[in-house]
């Protein structure tokens, strides 16, 4: 918990730099702390497909827009008028092509937070639904 929290502290800590994920992220690395690194270096952009501390900090970083929370879409849309320039546009159509990774990295956190209880009454939900009650 400690990890996730100070890399979610941490991350935006070079926010007014280009490429702040990078310069952050080595910044961290050069003063000894390669955990903290490798999460503010991933935080625009995971490597791999896993849960763990960095993928938290990740998500954070797309689910929460300031201090509201929102749909990874509307995050995504908000940022769009952010690029200036075609390299700032390719970086953003890269990052939006990750939507399905973003999803599924959500619904296991949820259905690892909730033991599986939430999903597990959707399903129920939705079987009782189908069968008209039976």
């Amino acid at each position: 918990q400690q990890l996730i929290r100070s890399g979610a502290l941490l991350h935006d800590i070079a926010r007014l730099q280009k490429h702040h994920t990078k310069t952050g992220g080595d910044l961290f690395l050069q003063l000894g702390y390669p955990e903290i690194s490798q999460i503010i270096s991933q935080h625009h952009g995971l490597k791999e497909t896993k849960l763990d501390e960095t993928a938290i900090v990740f998500l954070a970083d797309k689910l929460i827009e300031e201090t509201q929370r929102v749909s990874i879409e509307k995050r995504f849309a908000d940022n769009l008028h952010k690029c200036k320039s075609p390299e700032a546009m390719k970086s953003h159509e890269r990052r939006a092509a990750g939507y399905d990774t973003i999803h599924l990295l959500h619904n296991t956190l949820t259905y690892k937070i909730t033991g599986g209880f939430l999903y597990e009454n959707i399903i129920s939900d939705n079987k009782t639904a189908i069968s008209g009650g039976k």
